[in-house]
């Protein structure tokens, strides 16, 4: 069974005053063994040093992308910037809070890859 391990999957982080997890977020996502990956990380206009994180972590990993809106625009609008940004041909939303064991996204591809396959089969026997 091939996995398509070559994939990219685009996360999507939106980001609001979050700058006691991000950098530990930041570091999970960055430490995924799943390697085509992409972490678009828009900041809602923080007022605290979220963004500076965020500018901090681009310096050391070019696969994370951001940008910062010049005003509060809310999640819905930080989200569609987001995914208007994403390459991949997967999408995987996060929270900055969220912590990630180093396999997550590659679970996740290899099961959608599974589940693939499965239905390719189904539609052979039809």
């Amino acid at each position: 069974m091939t996995q398509p391990i070559d994939q990219l999957v685009s996360i999507i982080l939106p980001i609001r005053n979050n700058q006691t997890q991000l950098a530990e977020c930041l570091d999970s996502l960055l430490s995924q063994t799943y390697e085509p990956l992409e972490i678009i990380a828009i900041d809602d206009n923080s007022k605290d040093t979220s963004y500076s994180i965020l500018r901090k972590y681009r310096r050391k990993d070019k696969r994370l992308i951001i940008s910062r809106n010049v005003k509060q625009y809310g999640m819905t609008v930080t989200l569609n910037r987001a995914l208007k940004k994403a390459k991949g041909s997967y999408i995987s939303f996060m929270n900055p809070c969220d912590i990630v064991t180093p396999d997550k996204l590659k679970r996740q591809v290899s099961k959608k890859a599974l589940f693939q396959q499965t239905i390719q089969q189904s539609q052979k026997h039809s």
